[in-house]
This record gives structure tokens, sequence and C-alpha cells, in this order.
């Protein structure tokens, strides 16, 4: 997520720079972004710093668009294997994940089973069973703290929401995509560096800038 929120306002501030050297740096730059978000991301994480980015240059300069597909297409030729054979994996065990979830929270719906009590929960992955994972960040609101603390948490991203249409800024619209993507696939605002990305940046981009990126 740092990574793919580094390539946005890094990118953002390559067509607002006029000095060729601070260009220079931005693409050099941008171009080790790429080859860290293929090597060391996630593939959700892969694919939003596509999106994203593609978005980006679709606004500013359509141009640069072919010579970015032929880098990334360049670099996903070196990791398709493992990326793909991957992927089917990690679609397959989540949906187990939902699935169960989903049976828990049906039973719990008003004020969830607490955050402890998830892990006591199994799901049988392939031949083994493994302790619960919601794998998404709504999903685990409501079987820790039910619909109340559910709307807690949407109650956050709409304050974020509301200050992004007010700033008019997209790199705040970049942000809020980045973390309701994340959180769609993984428990992202409850582990450490997801939560420290969230509050920091979501306080920091609200609060602190009148961006004059547009």
């Amino acid at each position: 997520s740092y990574i793919v929120f580094s390539s946005v306002l890094l990118n953002r501030h390559f067509f607002v720079q006029k000095k060729k050297k601070e260009r220079i740096g931005c693409v050099l730059l941008f171009m080790l972004l790429t080859f860290s978000i293929f090597f060391l991301g996630s593939k959700m994480t892969i694919v939003l710093f596509f999106i994203l980015n593609v978005m980006i240059l679709l606004n500013y300069y359509k141009a640069l668009i072919i010579p970015f597909f032929i880098l990334i297409g360049t670099i996903f030729f070196l990791i398709k294997d493992r990326f793909l054979t991957t992927l089917e994996k990690s679609i397959g065990d989540r949906l187990i994940f939902f699935k169960k979830s989903m049976s828990i929270i049906s039973e719990n719906i008003w004020f969830g089973r607490g955050e402890k009590n998830i892990a006591q929960h199994k799901v049988l992955i392939g031949e083994e069973l493994t302790q619960l994972i919601p794998h998404n960040g709504f999903l685990k609101e409501i079987l820790s703290n039910g619909i109340f603390g559910l709307l807690i948490v949407l109650s956050l991203f709409a304050i974020l929401v509301y200050k992004a249409i007010i700033i008019k800024n997209n790199s705040v619209y970049s942000f809020l995509f980045l973390i309701l993507a994340l959180c769609m696939i993984e428990d992202y605002i409850y582990i450490q560096r997801g939560l420290f990305f969230f509050i920091y940046f979501g306080i920091l981009l609200s609060n602190s800038f009148n961006f004059k990126l547009r």
C-alpha cells in the first residue's frame, strides 16, 4: 500500500514539475517503485498500482500509457508463473473464509462475537483445519463488534469521503480507493501497518493539505 500510494503522489508530482532534472528523477524513482511492487507487493496491490496510475495518465498525459503498458507487461512476464499459480488458491481460500464468516455473522449480527473469539473458529482449507481469518475488514468488524461496530467504521470512511469531495483532490480519491479495495480482501485496518497507513494519511490528507494537484 505504501508503494502504491507513493507511486500515485510521485506520478502527480511529475506532471506539475517543470525542472528537467527533477522530472528525470521522478521517472527513475517511478521505475524503481514499479519493479518493487511486482516483487514485494501482493496480487491486489499490483492490480491497484496499475489501475491508479493508468487513471492518472488518462487524466494528465495519455501518450505515456503505451510506455507504461510496455513496462508493466515486461515485468509481469518475468513473474507471471508465480502470480497465476497463487491467484486461484488465493481466491478459493478467501471464498471459504467469506462463507464461514457470513454463517457466524448471521448468528451474531448485532453485537458480534468479539475479536478474540474469532480465532476459535476453524475452516477446512484443502485437507487442513485453519484458523478463521475473515480477509475482509468489514466482515472482521461485524464479527468482532456487530452491526454497531460496522456503522462506526463506515462513519469514519463517510467523513473521509465528505472531506475528499470538499477538497476535490485526486490524491485523496486515490487514497480512499486504495484503502477500500484493500479492506475488501484483507483485514487491512486491523493490522499495525494498515492501521497506521489509514490513520496517518487519512488525517494528513483531510486536514493538512489544500491540494492544488487536481
